[in-house]
């Protein structure tokens, strides 16, 4: 998986410190400032590795050593797994950990969650083209505010997958971007990012039948984010479904009753 951080063939599950937390925040902010700097005074695309992101990379804290912690009777991660996109590193994580997420009570472990993003970490960025945000690492949990507004816990690049994968199984491929691992995708933030689409099952069942990849790839279909000249868009339904909660009880209502009430509207040429 990674070519330019070392990682061992397999490790235990680790959490962060409190302290490996704040330096992991530290270095993905240093990373973002620097790569900018590239790209605004020299035009140097993201992905150049120099000097200064081989030294940073040296900075993150360690998986298994110092700011993190190894959790007793942990299972190992298989790291020489290469991940076509996210959807399939969630798919892992999600059949390798469940059980041990579950009974160790690490939904809401900031640590945790960070640690298994800095393991991953060259992958999630896609070897550095793609450096995201802190929130894409460091999930927005207790005490962690890193957003401006509301905190936006789904755009955590592990976690929110895992989320996604436990709910709806290969169906949540369909949230999930085809570019690689190192993409979150606008269908994603379109959906995860919506309380009124995020809580619903119903929704999600009528998200399969309307934007799913007509060819069966399992992933949206081209267009479902269109803003003009598409009335069936993705950044329509979540107003739409509101509207509908005027007249009717919107959480009783199953896939049938959503699209005889949305009608042709939601239905893609």
């Amino acid at each position: 998986m990674n070519k330019i951080i070392k990682r061992p063939e397999s490790i235990a599950m680790h959490q962060l410190t409190e302290n490996g937390v704040e330096k992991f925040m530290e270095v993905i902010g240093l990373l973002r400032q620097h790569i900018d700097e590239q790209k605004n005074l020299y035009n140097i695309k993201p992905g150049n590795i120099d000097a200064r992101i081989l030294q940073l990379l040296k900075e993150l804290p360690k998986i298994n050593s110092g700011e993190s912690k190894k959790i007793k009777n942990a299972p190992s991660l298989n790291l020489t797994y290469v991940h076509p996109t996210r959807f399939e590193l969630s798919r892992y994580i999600f059949k390798s950990l469940n059980e041990f997420i579950q009974n160790n009570n690490l939904e809401d472990n900031v640590g945790f969650w960070s640690w298994l993003a800095l393991v991953y970490f060259e992958d999630l960025t896609d070897s550095f083209k793609n450096v995201s945000t802190e929130v894409n690492y460091i999930p927005e949990m207790g005490d962690i505010k890193l957003s401006s507004k509301k905190k936006k816990i789904y755009e955590h690049s592990i976690r929110e997958g895992f989320i996604m994968y436990r709910s709806f199984g290969d169906e949540s491929k369909i949230y999930f971007s085809k570019k690689g691992v190192g993409y979150m995708g606008d269908f994603w933030e379109g959906t995860r990012g919506l309380g009124t689409i995020r809580r619903s099952t119903t929704l999600h069942k009528f998200i399969l039948k309307v934007y799913s990849d007509p060819n069966g790839s399992g992933f949206a279909r081209k267009g479902s984010l269109a803003q003009s000249g598409r009335s069936w868009a993705l950044r329509r339904l979540s107003d739409a479904y509101s509207n509908l909660s005027v007249n009717y009880a919107t959480p009783l209502l199953e896939v049938e009753d959503l699209e005889k009430l949305l009608g042709e509207d939601f239905v893609p040429e």
